[in-house]
């Protein structure tokens, strides 16, 4: 079973990443979702290419799905915040340490 951090604030929202095991709080009223990090590669030109593909193109689709799949280091840039030490061969492995650290700093 995946790990999920909830924290309920003191002014009693909500804050956790959105995946399929917190939808439930959509139901409970109105949801605000924000990007807290990015997924992208460690070679500056290829960053560059990333994010103007997916300016250009969004997040979903094939261009989205063509861009998961490329052949390179990968690193975790926190929005606001740092990026994380290390890099990964396969995004994957990037994007579970990209959840581990937001469960870890969530507020």
């Amino acid at each position: 079973m995946a790990e999920v951090s909830v924290v309920i604030r003191d002014d009693g929202t909500i804050a956790c990443i959105d995946n399929k095991h917190t939808s439930c709080f959509r139901s409970i009223g109105q949801v605000k979702t924000q990007r807290a990090s990015h997924v992208e590669p460690v070679n500056k030109s290829l960053r560059l290419i990333f994010h103007t593909l997916r300016s250009v193109f969004g997040d979903k689709g094939w261009m989205a799905t063509f861009t998961r799949y490329w052949p390179c280091l990968w690193r975790v840039n926190i929005c606001n915040g740092p990026i994380l030490s290390g890099s990964w061969t396969n995004r994957q492995a990037a994007i579970d340490a990209e959840v581990a650290w937001l469960n870890e700093h969530l507020e």
